[in-house]
């Protein structure tokens, strides 16, 4: 039987920008609650049409911002 082990991805190991989907497995939340929180205005995005992009240097700053938070990368 085949298994298919999930690739978590690394701040370092993230082009200079990215989407939502890349980023799943970062933090301690569903792939659907970072949509949330990009809906919400909560997680730093751009829309490009249906196309939703991260800077990696805004995310960099966010995770600073909300250092000591609930919402730290996982180890």
């Amino acid at each position: 039987m085949k298994t298919c082990a999930k690739t978590v991805p690394t701040l370092e190991s993230l082009p200079e920008y990215f989407r939502v989907k890349d980023i799943d497995g970062l933090f301690p939340v569903h792939l659907s609650t970072l949509y949330r929180m990009v809906e919400r205005e909560e997680l730093p995005a751009m829309r490009f049409g249906k196309k939703i992009v991260i800077e990696k240097a805004s995310m960099l700053r966010w995770m600073a911002q909300r250092n000591g938070r609930n919402l730290t990368p996982a180890q």
